[in-house]
């Protein structure tokens, strides 16, 4: 039985992360005991640095893509793969650029007419 699942299209917040990490560590401990925060998908940066981009750039502007894996499986848990910003400043883009250059994909949208833009970064 595959129990793998997208996020939802928009993906989600980081509150949102915390409650599924936190229901599963409640119903199930956590694979091989390892801390939930530290795991990466492939060579993305971990769960716990990409959450701290919430913190950073504000919770109604970064959006996180990724997936789960429920039991039966051995291999359940949460993988971020990715994020958006949106409303950001010229100089946050750059910022985000320099920081997760290494991303296997990496979109920039904009200036909006207010002069703001838009990012996507995903690893595979």
């Amino acid at each position: 039985m595959d129990t793998y699942q997208r996020f939802p299209e928009g993906g989600l917040d980081k509150k949102s992360i915390i409650n599924i990490i936190e229901y599963i560590v409640e119903k199930y401990g956590w694979c091989n005991d390892e801390n939930p925060y530290e795991g990466c998908h492939n060579f993305s940066p971990t769960i716990e640095e990409l959450l701290s981009l919430a913190d950073e750039y504000g919770e109604d502007r970064i959006r996180f893509v990724g997936f789960t894996i429920s039991p039966p499986r051995d291999d359940y848990g949460v993988d971020i793969d990715g994020f958006d910003g949106k409303n950001l400043t010229i100089e946050e883009v750059l910022r985000l650029v320099m920081d997760y250059h290494g991303a296997s994909e990496m979109e920039v949208i904009g200036p909006n007419e207010n002069g703001l833009y838009e990012v996507s970064f995903w690893w595979d």
